[in-house]
């Protein structure tokens, strides 16, 4: 699973589990116009990131930038900086052992409160449930002890 992952490869699953690729599926949704969009925001996650300074990173206006995000996105700035915080929280709920506070750090999401409500309203879950049930560190733990 943590290969596939790493790899950007939609995983089988079985039951009603839905399959997942949270950079295809952005990359799918984005215009190639709108590309840098993500790039400015993953580079720079740990940051403040007002509307501003992602419009001036982009070439537009904080205006013109809303509204392309609107018309291609169905979100705002707001919203996209959002998602992606989430999506990097979920990797590394996934794939390290880190504690929520470094999470929330790297992620800009401010406080571990912050990525609880986060996820519990976006997911449905809790970060703990999250990493509980995907974690790949979590999995390799087992395997070494044979369990």
């Amino acid at each position: 699973m943590a290969v596939a992952k790493r790899l950007v490869l939609f995983l089988r699953r079985s039951g009603k589990q839905a399959q997942f690729s949270l950079a295809l599926q952005r990359q799918a949704k984005e215009p190639p116009r709108l590309r840098d969009i993500s790039t400015f925001v993953l580079e720079h996650l740990d940051q403040s990131l007002p509307v501003a300074s992602i419009a001036t990173h982009v070439g537009m206006s904080s205006r013109t930038l809303s509204r392309w995000c609107r018309e291609h996105l169905d979100e705002s700035p707001a919203e996209i900086v959002r998602r992606l915080r989430i999506d990097e929280a979920q990797r590394l709920l996934a794939e390290t052992d880190l504690p929520l506070k470094d999470i929330t750090t790297r992620t800009g999401l401010g406080a571990p409160t912050t990525l609880w409500r986060a996820f519990t309203q976006q997911l449905g879950v809790t970060p703990a449930a999250y990493r509980q049930r995907f974690s790949s560190v979590v999995a390799r733990g087992v395997e070494a002890t044979g369990a």
